[in-house]
């Protein structure tokens, strides 16, 4: 059909690989009409019914050769994705190089099928924009605590915080500079904000940093309170789902409103029906992990990110984007207050202090235990495995190996702990029952037959487990290499933590709190709510117990092995331990009386375990921010991860030296892009991940704009591309990588 008087044109887009991000499609005449934008509807897309979402309904132009084929159903009968959402889709895609059909998925109900039968009738689609079911109601009592001066402080400084206009931008302008300067065309969109309006905040930008146990939550609220009192939506983002019930009570507690809660443990219809109510303003707080800054929020006015430093706070998948530094831009774009919250601010955020980009706010006192931090002490693993008596006494009581999981000053610490009646938490940043299974005879260690990773023994399902692609098989007593040997459980794990607990202080009520038990939110919720309750005596647990929880019967917080974080191939790898301890440390002494840490490490002269010991965030971050500058590394240059991914390794490397060659031509062709660096390719420390060979290039660049100029070089080449599709390869692009896996 051609267009006519009686069909209009729009601009959609589909979740489909392979497709460009807009499509135009006609539109009965009759069906045009105010507010399109948003509203789904099915398309033909090559041989498949999908669903689609509009983008754009005018001003669309179209060759007079090219006929666009018209939809097959509109979906809705108003948005279900606000225009505010668009643009931040828009810009997610453009930024992180995503597919825009994938991140504006990220705003859908979550019952939005991606393909629909070639027998879908839409006179027969079911209409479902209303909903009668209400949030969950939460059993609270309101409650009032009084601030301190330095809360007091804060708060006054975030509410005097006055709102700034948008920026306007010529695109003709900048179009012009970023052309002068010979290298992209102006990214700028309809409307005139583009990808590089930076991913900074404002006069209304803030960075929360407070010491564990300093009253931060109780700002947050505070800060709520005012946006409600404006009519005005707050959008709430923590690391973990472990960190929701907490929060989500103590919010409930004091302002007395309706909640909506985002997380991985909500069913579709559950989720969609809590994006529905976010949408029509029936509840003007959310609060969730990373995904909830996708949520339909109305009249946005405060963004808080919980934990900003925390490494879960980026996307591992499809789309990768970094929650906090897309809070900022959501935040920046629709003139909305946010908070960045930390004990232990993030490199990225301390530089934006430095630049003004952000304001930079205190609490440097504790508020219990007479404002003291927890006591820390370091324990020497190499020192008490070389003494003859602490070895014997150290000895784990689980298998009689030689390894020590409990020292002998973290067993006499946990036994006056119990007897007081008071509440221990033992950290260990890695699950399951042992790290590996080993032959006694002849070394051989049980490899997942996907990934370059040793499988993990889980004790309560006797399964070995690999936790990169989730392969389980039965554990062996005989070696399957020599078929003699017999196969050792060796490492430590949370579950051996657990085991090696129950054996030491049999009558203490224990739990374990890690990724396993973090499948089932109900159990979850219950273990949080045990603890807080006082019915557990000992808690053992990954990252998940390390930050957020305010436990205040918590006496004593054992490191178990502060080591495994600083193994990590990861220029990252020394602040994510510093931080970690710091923020396990914090759990401790959060009531009246003073805390205890212990840290168990063959590295005990390490600065990140030092200065942890010390509570000293400031030196450490001097230390760290000096060496990342002389090492060229984030935040003082822009980095993107190129991966390719190959059935073959032949295939991958063979790809990964042809972008390495574009990269290096384009560098040496401008002269504006010769402080950038490409380094590799080489083999990915997981080098085998689900079967496939995984190759890195790491580039560095002075600029998002250099940095952008070189990445859609490589996903403009022809060449490169007829390559991955004829292999059946991938190339992930990881823009602001934080984990170089």
């Amino acid at each position: 059909m051609v267009p006519n008087m009686q069909t209009h044109l729009i601009e959609i887009t589909v979740p489909v690989n392979g497709v460009p991000d807009l499509l135009t499609y006609s539109i009965p005449a009759s069906l045009h009409q105010p507010y399109l934008v948003g509203r789904r509807v099915c398309v033909n897309v090559g041989h498949r019914k999908v669903v689609g979402v509009i983008i754009n309904d005018q001003n669309i132009n179209c060759p007079p050769q090219v006929t666009p084929r018209m939809i097959d159903a509109l979906l809705d009968e108003s948005p279900v994705v606000t225009q505010a959402q668009i643009d931040l889709c828009r810009f997610v895609a453009e930024y992180y190089f995503s597919p825009l059909g994938e991140v504006i998925r990220l705003c859908l109900p979550a019952n939005t099928p991606r393909n629909l039968p070639k027998d879908f009738d839409a006179d027969k689609k079911k209409k479902s924009r209303k909903s009668k079911t209400d949030l969950p109601p939460e059993d609270v009592t309101a409650t009032h605590l009084e601030l301190t001066n330095d809360q007091k402080n804060v708060i006054a400084v975030i509410l005097a915080a006055g709102k700034i206009p948008l920026p306007t931008f010529s695109k003709g302008d900048l179009e012009a500079k970023l052309n002068g300067e010979g290298l992209i065309n102006s990214p700028l969109k309809k409307g005139g904000r583009g990808i590089f309006s930076t991913l900074d905040g404002s006069p209304s930008a803030f960075l929360l940093q407070g010491v564990t146990g300093s009253g931060k939550t109780e700002v947050y609220i505070a800060a709520a309170r005012a946006a409600l009192q404006e009519n005005k939506s707050v959008m709430v983002m923590v690391p973990e789902i472990a960190l929701t019930p907490q929060l989500v009570h103590r919010f409930a507690a004091q302002l007395q409103v309706p909640l909506a809660v985002l997380h991985s443990g909500l069913s579709k219809t559950e989720r969609s029906k809590t994006m529905l109510k976010l949408l029509n303003g029936e509840v003007h707080i959310a609060i969730g992990a990373r995904s909830v800054l996708f949520a339909p929020m109305p009249k946005l006015g405060l963004i808080i990110v919980d934990e900003e430093h925390d490494q879960s706070l980026k996307q591992d998948g499809n789309p990768r984007y970094h929650g906090r530094d897309v809070a900022l831009w959501r935040a920046k774009h629709e003139n909305a207050k946010i908070i960045l919250g930390s004990a232990t601010p993030s490199l990225e955020s301390l530089l934006n202090v430095e630049k003004g980009k952000l304001k930079l706010l205190l609490l440097p006192e504790r508020i219990g235990a007479n404002g003291l931090m927890p006591h820390v002490e370091i324990v020497d693993l190499k020192l008490r495995s070389q003494h003859q008596p602490s070895r014997k006494k150290d000895r784990s009581a689980s298998d009689g190996q030689r390894l020590c999981i409990l020292s002998g000053p973290l067993k006499e610490a946990i036994a006056l702990a119990l007897q007081n009646g008071e509440q221990v938490m033992l950290f260990l940043n890695r699950r399951g029952y042992a790290a590996f299974a080993l032959c006694e005879s002849c070394g051989h260690i049980m490899q997942c037959a996907h990934c370059s990773t040793s499988l993990t023994y889980h004790q309560k399902s006797n399964l070995l487990r690999c936790h990169q692609c989730d392969l389980v098989r039965p554990p062996l007593c005989v070696c399957p290499s020599c078929q003699e040997g017999q196969m050792l459980y060796l490492g430590l794990g949370t579950e051996r933590v657990e085991n090696e607990v129950a054996l030491c202080f049999p009558d203490a009520k224990i739990a374990r709190l890690d990724r396993d038990m973090a499948r089932n939110h109900t159990k979850v919720k219950s273990i949080l709510a045990d603890m807080q309750a006082g019915k557990i005596d000992v808690l053992i647990g990954t990252q998940m117990i390390a930050k957020g929880h305010d436990f205040k019967g918590v006496s004593l917080v054992g490191v178990i092995l502060a080591d495994t974080a600083l193994a990590m191939p990861d220029f990252r790898a020394s602040e994510r331990t510093f931080q970690l301890l710091t923020q396990v440390a914090g759990r401790a002494g959060r009531g009246e009386n003073l805390g205890k840490v212990i840290i168990q490490t063959f590295n005990p002269e390490h600065p990140a375990i030092q200065f942890a010991q010390k509570h000293n965030v400031k030196k450490f971050n001097e230390l760290e921010s000096e060496s990342r500058k002389l090492a060229m590394q984030p935040p003082y240059v822009r980095a993107a991860l190129l991966r390719v991914e190959s059935l073959t390794d032949q295939d991958a490397e063979r790809i990964s030296q042809e972008i390495k060659s574009v990269l290096h031509q384009q560098i040496r062709a401008h002269q504006q892009l010769l402080s950038c660096s490409a380094l590799g390719p080489v083999p990915a420390p997981m080098a085998r991940l689900r079967g496939k060979s995984r190759w890195h290039i790491y580039l560095r660049a002075p600029s998002i704009e250099t940095r952008a100029h070189l990445l859609k070089t490589i996903k403009q080449n022809e060449a490169i591309q007829k390559e991955i599709k004829r292999s059946k390869s991938r190339l992930v692009i990881d823009v602001d990588p934080f984990l170089l896996m």
